[in-house]
């Protein structure tokens, strides 16, 4: 479907005028009793469970899970997860919210859902959630701060470098992994044009960042996709110096080889772990005019004169 088609569906307008209306009609022909899906009683049940698991919902959440609790009295189908996946939903402290609102249901509808639906809501209640770090409520919090500390040590290690404002990093990266988890264990996908640009402009980067997080996924039972690991690489933590991004400015002399060139450009990404932005000029343009500035390094892959100022130059 083409994006200028899609994008009204997505709406919250569309989906109060044309969806939800249509799951009012359909909870009537099932003969759904009312006090069920009014959405006064839906709230109520909302509330309940943001009490439950000691959270806020937003209204945008509010709104999803009134309209999705509708849904859910709509449908027949049994949710279908493998083992792994329940064992890991069955300690997950959303476990008891989902619990409420099945038991609610099948007390009370006479087409009541199916007990395999506790799993779903447990998944569904994690996944819009973004976990806070700073508040760690129960032992699997615990665990996976400690797993976060790990990782950011086993990064340094391997990197042989100090990350600078390591608590900053540890909760970004808690809130962070914590998603992930859930993506990988689900194989909920995401958008891979990070992996393709992290794995063209910081390879070394990439490649470290998997090393570490080969002992954090094993022990959460599971494998980071290549795009999950890309974009905890470009995540800012690990580039950050002195609480802010810095990208060292490389200024690469152009002539008439492009192949070699490139062929430069790829070297320097892989001998460098922190990010590099390299930007090109014409080497008779250079020799004319100078580099721009803040240009911390000039390269090029053919002999040249230097112009009367430059940054350090490096030929190759």
């Amino acid at each position: 479907m083409p994006a200028a088609l899609a994008a009204p569906r997505l709406s919250q307008d569309f989906v109060c005028t044309h969806f939800a209306p249509a799951l009012r009609q359909r909870l009537k022909v099932l003969k759904i009793e009312k006090a069920l899906w009014d959405e006064t009683n839906l709230q109520a049940l909302i509330q309940h469970c943001s009490l439950r698991l000691a959270r806020d919902f937003t209204p945008r959440d509010r709104l999803f899970l009134q309209i999705f609790m509708k849904y859910a009295l709509c449908q027949r189908q049994t949710a279908l997860f493998s083992e792994r996946q329940r064992a890991w939903l069955a300690a997950k402290i959303e476990r008891s919210a989902a619990d409420d609102v099945i038991h609610h249901w099948q007390k009370r509808c006479h087409l009541a859902p199916d007990v395999s639906e506790t799993d779903f809501w447990t998944l569904l209640f994690s996944l819009i959630h973004a976990p806070d770090g700073s508040q760690l409520a129960d032992s699997q919090a615990h665990k996976l701060m400690a797993a976060v500390e790990a990782l950011i040590a086993r990064f340094e290690q391997l990197a042989q470098t100090r990350i600078k404002n390591q608590q900053q990093l540890k909760l970004q990266l808690y809130t962070h992994l914590a998603q992930a988890l859930d993506r990988s264990h689900f194989a909920i996908g995401i958008d891979n044009s990070v992996a393709l640009d992290v794995a063209r402009l910081y390879p070394r980067l990439l490649r470290t960042t998997a090393r570490a997080l080969q002992l954090f996924s094993s022990d959460f039972g599971t494998q980071f996709s290549a795009e999950e690991v890309s974009l905890v690489a470009e995540f800012g933590g690990w580039l950050m110096q002195e609480s802010a991004l810095q990208e060292k400015q490389v200024l690469l002399l152009t002539g008439a080889d492009a192949a070699l060139e490139q062929l430069l450009e790829q070297l320097l990404r892989e001998m460098t772990l922190l990010p590099i932005n390299i930007t090109y000029q014409d080497m008779l343009h250079f020799q004319r005019e100078g580099a721009p500035r803040d240009v911390a390094l000039v390269v090029t892959p053919y002999a040249t004169a230097l112009p009367l100022y430059s940054p350090p130059l490096s030929c190759r």
